[in-house]
């Protein structure tokens, strides 16, 4: 080989291990068993819609009583799934011990196997059954996607109240990557269930919208998520698939059939804008192009990609004039808020202080009155948990005067 040859193949080798490793591999679809995907099944989602009463003839079946759930699978347009419970007996009132499963809204199950049910569950007035792996397929952009699913069927002993469906996808896509050197497994789980596994978490909303990447960085085997971390179980070795993923530091994007059968993560460095962040403590959780968990003390400037997000997480710690430790917490109420990061500019979070109390008086009785308070950030959002140390302060007292400023009530608050 020439010097040139050599002198330009060194620098390519510099400049892709500046960029960092590339992550690539084939993924395998496998039922989420609780004894090889212990971690994934925490994170299967089940969807619920009405099953409605039809007559069982009416799909080729012999005459007696069903009802027909309608899911949807695919995306642009939603592919019908169609799913008709009947009874063996073909008896009135009796609770459907059948399943039959059929792409579209078909009117000919004739042919079509039915799945058992599981024992039947009485309880509340409402009965209860179960389908265990109930294996189907639909057909989306020419390909066909064979899954696997767990059906419930809840519906009502007295027959004029409404039934319904819930559906869970059990189907993962399982395998490994490299990364740094080493192989790491990676699961890939359809959370929003219409079967695909690329469906990305939209800037500006929540992670359930898209579908879910579980890597086991540590290789512990356990996709765990980060300590503290509770917004819909997400943190740590938990990633929303977004435009990008932040892994070790590194961003990467995501290369993922619709299919899920094959995943690569190629380094790429985004344009970046800054948040400007807090003196104190720290904690935040946004989505926008990428998932981000930040916390730490005295990130006064943080640098993250351009684009849109929701803080789905904001809390701070701070002393008071005393020396007294506070801490504030927005997340519990759902997004706490969102930004918009430019190329090269910074933007602010929400401001934390001035707390402000928001209290409202409500009727109670012919002669009575209650009274009710929020506490609020300055910005208006509501703050769901305030600890002083490692405790809740005290609950605060009011007192209310009328016009000329005479006292008329006073008392003490209640948290709940």
């Amino acid at each position: 080989m020439t010097r040139k040859f050599l002198v330009l193949l060194a620098a390519i080798w510099a400049f892709l291990a500046m960029q960092g490793p590339l992550l690539a591999g084939e993924l395998a679809l496998e039922v989420a068993s609780r004894k090889k995907h212990s971690a994934a099944r925490r994170f299967l989602t089940e969807h619920g819609t009405i099953a409605k009463k039809v007559e069982a003839k009416d799909f080729g079946l012999p005459p007696g009583p069903a009802l027909r759930a309608v899911i949807s699978m695919g995306r642009d347009p939603r592919i019908p799934v169609t799913l008709l419970f009947t009874n063996s007996k073909q008896a009135p009132g009796q609770v459907p011990d059948e399943l039959r499963v059929a792409m579209g809204k078909v009117t000919d199950l004739s042919t079509v196997k039915p799945f058992a049910a599981s024992p039947v569950l009485y309880s509340r007035g409402r009965a209860q059954t179960k389908f265990k792996n109930v294996q189907f397929s639909f057909t989306h952009e020419g390909q066909e996607y064979p899954l696997t699913m767990d059906v419930t069927f809840d519906g009502a002993v007295v027959p004029s109240q409404r039934s319904s469906a819930m559906y869970k996808i059990n189907s993962v896509r399982a395998g490994q990557v490299e990364l740094d050197g080493k192989m790491v497994k990676v699961l890939l789980i359809d959370r929003n269930g219409n079967g695909l596994f690329d469906d990305r978490a939209s800037p500006g909303g929540r992670p359930g919208q898209g579908d879910l990447l579980l890597i086991d960085l540590n290789g512990n085997d356990r996709m765990e998520q980060l300590p503290g971390q509770t917004y819909q179980n997400l943190g740590g070795e938990v990633f929303p698939l977004t435009s990008l993923a932040r892994i070790n530091s590194r961003y990467y994007s995501y290369v993922l059939p619709p299919s899920g059968a094959s995943l690569t993560l190629k380094p790429i460095e985004p344009t970046l804008g800054n948040i400007r962040g807090s003196r104190g403590n720290l904690k935040l959780q946004l989505l926008g192009p990428v998932w981000l968990n930040i916390a730490g003390d005295q990130l006064e400037t943080i640098a993250v990609p351009e684009g849109k997000y929701t803080i789905l997480q904001l809390s701070e710690e701070r002393q008071d004039k005393s020396g007294r430790k506070w801490s504030l917490d927005t997340s519990k109420a759902g997004p706490a808020g969102f930004l918009e990061v430019k190329a090269g500019q910074t933007v602010s979070l929400p401001q934390m202080d001035p707390i402000k109390v928001n209290a409202q008086i409500h009727q109670s009785g012919k002669n009575g009155r209650r009274i009710s308070a929020q506490f609020q950030t300055a910005q208006g959002l509501m703050i769901t948990d305030a600890k002083m140390g490692n405790k809740q302060p005290k609950a605060p007292t009011y007192e209310i005067h009328d016009s000329s400023g005479k006292l008329v009530a006073s008392g003490k608050l209640k948290y709940g």
